[in-house]
């Protein structure tokens, strides 16, 4: 599936891809907030969760670039 027909699914539906299909990659946790990693086909998936109410304040899709940095720990920008 691509990130295209991923998008034109439902709320529901994209939610039962993910739990299906998607692969976890990684977890960061900035004191306050909880950032969880998956990888679906070609694209990720991030959900942020708040660590004191456990509910869900955000989401990002999204194919690559800067916001994966803070998933690599002591990351360095290479030029």
């Amino acid at each position: 599936m691509n990130l295209y027909n991923y998008l034109m699914l439902s709320e529901h539906d994209q939610a039962m891809a993910l739990a299906s299909q998607g692969k976890f990659v990684a977890l960061y946790d900035n004191g306050n907030t909880r950032f969880q990693l998956f990888s679906l086909s070609t694209f990720f998936y991030e959900m942020e969760q708040d660590k004191k109410t456990k509910k869900l304040v955000g989401r990002r899709i999204f194919q690559s670039g800067r916001q994966l940095d803070k998933y690599i720990p002591d990351s360095k920008m290479i030029i």
